[in-house]
């Protein structure tokens, strides 16, 4: 399916309309369910997220290896996108204050949760019977201060949170999985190196 900007800006709209709500109602939504509901949004979008197997398969096949010309550009889906869920959550909700939700403290907390989340959640991808083990790297961090900046020139909640959904896109684009891809039995023993689709 890959990675939907649209999907990661609905859901981040829905959690912060709820955590408005709370801010101007009775207290409807606790730090804790808005916290859930914001790592939610994040998940939701993360977990379609697919690596692409290169093809020909043979450029990057050690020599002396049997390639598998039926992987070349296959593309294999997150299968681990859960893993870091709860960490996500408890650092946000570690941190969740009704002021703290635009100050810098919070945004380079929320920003390394991101990276943490991407860390240790892109770590397997599959597809039938065919699967890429290995480590992601966000190569480049979701800085969110410009969603802030957005907000203090009197910009609404959703110029917020579609600014907050391009910069966390980005972020997931531009992060790099590099693992071992196994076809069946045989394991093709060079990396696949390629970002988050």
């Amino acid at each position: 399916m890959a990675l939907n900007k649209s999907k990661l800006e609905n859901g981040l709209n829905d959690a912060f309309k709820q955590v408005q709500e709370k801010t101007y109602k009775v207290a409807v939504l606790g730090s804790l369910d808005a916290s859930k509901k914001i790592s939610n949004a994040i998940v939701d979008y993360a977990k379609d997220a697919e690596v692409q197997i290169p093809a020909p398969v043979s450029g990057f096949i050690i020599a002396g290896a049997t390639a598998d010309p039926s992987v070349a550009g296959v593309k294999l889906k997150v299968k681990t996108a859960m893993t870091g869920k709860i960490p996500l959550q408890g650092i946000i909700f570690s941190n969740f204050e009704l002021d703290s939700l635009i100050s810098r403290k919070y945004l380079l907390l929320f920003s390394a949760a991101i990276v943490v989340y991407a860390a240790t959640s892109f770590t397997a991808f599959t597809k039938g019977s065919i699967m890429a083990v290995g480590a992601s790297v966000m190569s480049l961090p979701p800085f969110l201060q410009p969603a802030t900046k957005k907000g203090e020139a009197g910009g609404t909640v959703q110029d917020v949170v579609k600014e907050m959904a391009n910069i966390i896109h980005r972020s997931f684009k531009a992060t790099i999985f590099t693992g071992t891809v196994i076809a069946g039995t045989a394991v093709i023993p060079a990396p696949l190196v390629g970002p988050l689709q």
